[in-house]
């Protein structure tokens, strides 16, 4: 592990042995348009420079048994304040906490270890036990501006690891249930009662579930999404199969259109909402891959050593989080999405002798969307295949991606994509599940690796790196 020290702020590059990665050291800076989160710095006199990581780090203690599934609502401010919650899940439980008593700085009391402090911010609302046989495969809050429903699927013990794709024997629900203090409301949600909508249509695992200010998206490990109209009670709208080979490994989606990544067809295919047609279907088989670890913008990074890499599967997609930022350049009129789409890939065996790349790397490419679209980007950002991927918590950014070892990376994508911080859990004897949630209004970043405890990252400020 290599570490280096900048006035108290300590950067480690490489928890685990980066293959045959360089790397450069260079000065952090920034270089991005005007946004909330550069204004913010500036109104306090603060300018990000050399000093300063996007994040301070701390832990927090949870009840909940090997959490692997995470959602945080609302993501941006309505007319009403709204309950900030976090929903946590583990194999059969899942517990949905209030944060709306304190901001997350407190529930990190002073620095990591403040567990006991923390855990009194972290007020337990609802808990959900699912009866024996059964795991939750997915959970997400139904909407992005209001955490007053979560959305739970679930099936038979083992269904979402046992196969890819096809049908899956027993039930497959996706139900809903109210998070609001209602009267004749419990603390405690039954199975198979109190829930306010079930869906039943689905055949295998659902292991996706997106949202749209409209419509709920629910995709299966079979390949298959249907879209539900929220405002009609859960009425289906569409159903559509998405992939063929290898089901859905991720879906994302924004006002207009939907965006999935197959596990193994090697495809991006942007799909029209509700109706789920076909608008673009991108071939990400190969990436144009920079090998080194860039720490700083400068135009030095695009003379970093690259090679073709071929891809063995797609693992994550992401549209940016923000109403004004990437996502809002396309319009019903055109037809065809614009903006920046993100996309985690997996380094495939057996490539060229010339390639210096390991196999099994994670790859994270930038895409620009459009009537022809291109990879602007791409970048090996870990050294095993990347697990988890989000976008925020600001309106530009950054990107924060982490592999199963526990390893989370954080990105700022201008003028191209280069690593400005990393965060490293405690060695894992194997690999793991990894989650991440972020809270735009307050600036925060959840993440959970199995097993192992909550992690708030908090904006960091001048007194964080000047202690």
């Amino acid at each position: 592990r290599i570490t280096f020290s900048r006035q108290g702020a300590s950067v480690a590059l490489g928890a685990r042995p980066l293959a045959a990665w360089p790397t450069m050291l260079s000065i952090f800076t920034r270089n991005v348009c005007c946004s909330v989160r550069d204004k913010d710095m500036r109104a306090r006199g603060l300018g990000r420079g050399a000093d300063m990581a996007h994040f301070t780090v701390g832990e927090v203690n949870l009840p909940t048994e090997k959490p692997s599934l995470m959602a945080f609502s609302p993501l941006w401010q309505s007319n009403v304040v709204g309950i900030r919650r976090l929903a946590v899940a583990g194999e059969r439980v899942v517990n949905v906490y209030n944060l709306s008593s304190q901001p997350p700085n407190a529930m990190l009391g002073v620095g990591v270890g403040s567990d006991e402090s923390a855990a009194g911010t972290m007020q337990a609302e609802r808990t959900l036990v699912l009866e024996e046989g059964h795991e939750i495969t997915a959970v997400l809050f139904g909407d992005e501006d209001t955490s007053r429903h979560l959305i739970l699927a679930y099936g038979p013990s083992g269904s979402s690891s046992s196969s890819t794709s096809g049908p899956a024997q027993g039930r497959h629900p996706v139900r809903i249930w109210n998070c609001e203090p209602d009267a004749g409301s419990t603390d405690v949600w039954r199975q198979d009662d109190g829930y306010i909508a079930s869906l039943e249509d689905h055949r295998a695992p659902v292991t996706r579930i997106a949202v749209s200010s409209t419509y709920l998206l629910t995709a299966d490990t079979g390949g298959e999404c249907r879209v539900w109209q929220k405002s009609r009670n859960f009425q289906p709208r569409a159903v559509a199969r998405l992939h063929q080979s290898g089901g859905v490994s991720d879906l994302a989606v924004d006002r207009l259109f939907a965006y999935s990544v197959g596990g193994q067809d090697l495809s991006v295919r942007v799909w029209s909402m509700p109706e789920m047609k076909q608008v673009l279907n991108i071939s990400a088989d190969t990436a144009e891959c920079a090998l080194a670890l860039p720490i700083a913008p400068s135009s030095e990074a695009s003379m970093l050593p690259s090679c073709s890499c071929r891809l063995s599967q797609l693992t994550a997609v992401r549209r940016p989080t923000s109403r004004w930022s990437g996502a809002q350049a396309s319009t019903r009129n055109s037809g065809i999405p614009r903006g920046v789409l993100f996309v985690a890939g997996t380094v495939a065996d057996k490539q060229d002798s010339t390639a210096a790349v390991c196999a099994g790397a994670g790859v994270l490419m930038e895409w620009v969307l459009g009537s022809t679209p291109c990879c602007q980007s791409s970048q090996v950002a870990h050294d095993s295949p990347i697990v988890a991927l989000a976008y925020g918590p600001y309106d530009n950014g950054p990107l924060v991606t982490a592999d199963a070892w526990g390893v989370f990376r954080v990105w700022d994508y201008t003028p191209r994509l280069w690593c400005s911080q990393q965060v490293l859990t405690e060695d894992l004897a194997q690999p793991t599940t990894v989650a991440i949630s972020v809270d735009p209004i307050q600036r925060t970043v959840y993440s959970l690796v199995c097993g192992r405890k909550l992690c708030v990252w908090r904006q960091s400020s001048f007194a964080d790196h000047a202690a």
